[in-house]
């Protein structure tokens, strides 16, 4: 499939579900619709040691799953055909791959809500100090979209105080104009 295509369809896909939880929303008594709003806002404030330790049951081996793969998908960095070449089954790696972060993102997700950005800009951040090794970009992308998040998580906190921002909504301040200059940055590359 063709990244535009691609693209687009993703789009479609995402203001389907969209208008899906929006009428859920518009069904739902009031105080559901509050805590289904403040899911879609992303928090952590939901978060307690018993709730992470259930999650690392399915997050520990989606962890291990990703990381057993790191040298392939190091080497699927440098093109699909160079991999193949190489001795990496790609269909199989991909398929695997895309199953275990699946499941990653599922967990977080379904627990913290949509806290936008972090996975986009945060990889973006570990190449340019780390450089393009996907095998040590993994660890650095976790431990730095980690302390971003518990940063920015700690500045919602604070910023209106005594309220709280939802730190969901603080990462898309954030991420939105720092991924448009990345964008930027690459098309101008690109038009070398």
């Amino acid at each position: 499939m063709l990244p535009g295509a691609l693209l687009l369809a993703g789009v479609v896909l995402s203001l389907c579900a969209s208008a899906c939880v929006l009428v859920i929303q518009y069904l739902a008594d009031y105080n559901r619709a509050l805590q289904i709003l403040r899911w879609l806002m992303g928090s952590l404030d939901v978060v307690g040691f018993g709730l992470i330790w259930r999650m690392l049951i399915f997050l520990i081996p989606g962890w291990v799953v990703v990381g057993a793969y790191a040298r392939d998908l190091h080497l699927l960095a440098t093109g699909e055909e160079s991999a193949a070449s190489l001795g990496v089954d790609v269909q199989r790696t991909e398929r695997i791959v895309f199953i275990a972060s699946s499941l990653i993102v599922g967990v977080t997700v379904s627990v913290g809500g949509a806290i936008g950005f972090v996975g986009l800009i945060v990889p973006h951040a570990a190449r340019l100090l780390f450089g393009q090794d996907v095998r040590l970009l993994l660890p650095a992308s976790f431990l730095l979209g980690a302390t971003f998040l518990v940063l920015a998580d700690t500045l919602a906190r604070v910023v209106i105080s005594p309220s709280e921002l939802p730190v969901g909504a603080l990462t898309a301040l954030l991420g939105g104009p720092v991924f448009l200059l990345l964008l930027r940055r690459q098309r101008r590359y690109s038009a070398m």
